[in-house]
């Protein structure tokens, strides 16, 4: 009986202990860093430099820096905002181009428009992550915001927000 107890206890600790840690919020610390030459004094990776540098000849407006163990890089490319996250041997972990309606494949904004034929486009997020590539489509409609997705040619609607001010 005594050991039933204590065995109740044990397991009840745990319980709370895994359900804190389990809504417990993980940081990464972003650091900015100097522009970044290949060298000694350098905190990118030369493999991390040298992918970025071969993958994106004549980009400008060039940010690095480090999150955690990683290095981000935010650059403006063919008139377009661009996001990478390199791992330190150079290995692309995401891709993320920024951009409007003009910036749609044709394929991707009709079926988005014709979908969604009263809304207008309004931001476009084109993400390529390992073998995936996605586009988020934000669109607005009288008095709501949708999200939308479209990966590998199905169109999904991620959420809506309705203004109720406006209402």
């Amino acid at each position: 009986m005594k050991t039933l107890f204590c065995l109740r206890i044990v397991t009840a600790l745990l319980l709370v202990l895994s359900a804190g840690s389990s809504f417990a919020q993980i940081r990464a610390k972003a650091k900015s860093l100097p522009k970044a030459q290949p060298g000694a004094n350098s905190i990118v990776t030369k493999r991390a430099l040298a992918a970025f540098e071969r993958d994106f000849k004549g980009a400008a407006n060039i940010n690095w820096s480090q999150v955690d163990d990683s290095f981000h890089v935010s650059f403006i490319m063919d008139r377009q905002k661009n996001a990478i996250l390199y791992n330190s041997d150079g290995y692309m972990i995401y891709h993320i181009i920024f951009g409007f309606a003009k910036n749609l494949t044709k394929n991707v904004a009709d079926q988005v428009n014709g979908e969604y034929p009263n809304c207008k486009i309004q931001t476009v997020f084109h993400v390529f992550q390992g073998r995936a590539e996605v586009w988020f489509v934000d669109l607005e409609q009288e008095k709501s915001l949708i999200q939308t997705r479209v990966e590998d040619g199905l169109l999904m609607e991620d959420y809506r927000i309705r203004d109720q001010i406006l209402q």
